[in-house]
């Protein structure tokens, strides 16, 4: 978000993950202790945690919805705690599914 529009529009396909904020915040805290030895810092859990009800400052659920939205290219959205082989099969059968470009000569 807020790169600059001429990069934003030079997308071919945008990919979209999202998880359950409940994984999410499990994953930093695991993340954090395995990285770095210690506990995640309460004040990044808990802005973390706001992401998918929107915070006022940073980033959110919403404005990423949003920042989507705006996109000139395909958007692919993959929801879920899934494996790197599901998301890449939900990927495969998106792409399958998107118009072919036409191609001139």
């Amino acid at each position: 978000m807020n790169w600059g529009r001429a990069l934003e529009d030079s997308f071919d396909l945008i990919v979209f993950l999202y998880l359950d904020a409940n994984i999410r915040i499990e994953r930093l805290e695991q993340r954090e202790q395995q990285q770095y030895g210690r506990a995640a810092d309460p004040a990044f859990l808990r802005w973390a945690s706001e992401y998918d009800t929107g915070p006022s400052e940073g980033r959110s659920l919403a404005k990423h919805q949003q920042w989507l939205s705006e996109r000139s290219c395909p958007v692919i959205r993959i929801a879920g705690d899934l494996t790197v082989a599901e998301r890449m099969k939900q990927l495969s059968t998106a792409l399958l599914q998107l118009p072919k470009p036409h191609l001139s000569t």
